[in-house]
């Protein structure tokens, strides 16, 4: 009779065992952003890129920029892929932040992107030669050019 009472009880734990109890180690996570890689581009041409945010768990992901003017994300479940769009004029010359963020279900993740902006090259051609008319005019050279 003992193995009668063993298969009761067995039976008995696979009720429980079968039952799912929620599980406090599994949480929510945060999405995950594709950094984008840092960018260079000559003023007066466009710049574009991809920017890409998923969720493990599914939850809805909005994308942010810090330059919002310039960036196009729509809301997605899982993955999003945003745009971010520039062209770049003369008075931009030099270096730009950009921060990237990803939110969903209340957790972010963020990343920055650096998008140095290159004079157009005549342009350095035409400061480099008034800088050269400069030097020979402080040294007294005042043959004409």
């Amino acid at each position: 009779q003992s193995g009668d009472s063993d298969a009761a009880s067995m039976q008995h734990m696979g009720v429980v065992k079968d039952f799912a109890f929620p599980s406090s180690s599994v949480s929510d996570r945060s999405p995950v952003l594709a950094p984008p890689a840092n960018r260079e581009v000559v003023e007066g041409m466009a710049l574009s890129f991809a920017v890409i945010a998923t969720d493990a768990d599914g939850d809805m992901i909005t994308l942010a920029c810090s330059d919002a003017a310039r960036f196009l994300a729509p809301g997605a479940k899982g993955a999003v892929t945003g745009l971010y769009a520039w062209t770049p004029g003369p008075g931009d010359v030099g270096d730009h932040a950009v921060v990237f963020t990803a939110t969903a279900n209340g957790k972010q993740s963020a990343c920055a992107v650096n998008i140095t902006v290159l004079p157009e090259p005549g342009m350095l051609c035409l400061a480099a030669a008034v800088a050269a008319c400069a030097c020979r005019l402080r040294k007294g050279d005042h043959r004409s050019a």
